[in-house]
């Protein structure tokens, strides 16, 4: 029988959010969102036909017991907006609603390298951030650029869509750029 949230990640999970609510943090940024991907029908390990509920069960349990304790606490996933198409019309409205933005990586400028890819836009995940921002949910866009036409551009095509843009290197070893002004 395979262990669902309530079979023993509850506790483990508790445990991380019991250390950063004693820490005094206001919110997490939850990396890997999309692994419900790799587990689900079309994945690599597709035994998982519930992944996107699951990961909707994970994110939502997170919420509440943080906001209990906690009211206004902030849930940001990062990457993953493709949930909103695996989820039932209840599930999506749900998910938009237990987070209070999304973090999405490379929407614009997308490719195999570390920094500086190609202009590629990724026009399903756009739409579906799109969907993020009309719900009211802050859309954080991190592309991960040097070059200064680049830089200019993303920022430009970020802004245009009611993204907050923030270009950095992959690595993160240094502060983002910031996006030129207007």
């Amino acid at each position: 029988m395979r262990e669902s949230l309530e079979d023993g990640w509850r506790e483990i999970i508790d445990g991380y959010l019991d250390r950063i609510l004693d820490a005094g943090f206001d919110g997490v940024y939850l990396d890997i969102i999309d692994a419900y991907e790799f587990f689900g029908l079309e994945g690599e390990m597709p035994e998982r036909d519930d992944a996107a509920i699951e990961m909707l069960r994970l994110v939502g349990h997170i919420a509440a017991r943080a906001r209990a304790e906690r009211p206004g606490f902030l849930v940001f996933p990062q990457n993953g907006p493709g949930i909103l198409d695996v989820l039932t019309n209840i599930g999506r409205a749900l998910y938009l609603q237990t987070v209070d933005g999304i973090g999405a990586e490379d929407s614009f400028y997308f490719g195999d390298d570390d920094e500086d890819n190609p202009l590629t836009v990724q026009s399903d995940a756009v739409r579906l951030l799109r969907e993020f921002r009309d719900a009211g949910r802050l859309v954080l866009a991190v592309d991960y650029l040097t070059e200064g036409a680049k830089v200019a551009d993303f920022c430009v095509r970020a802004r245009a869509e009611g993204f907050v843009p923030t270009v950095t290197v992959r690595a993160l070893d240094r502060m983002p750029a910031a996006c030129p002004s207007g």
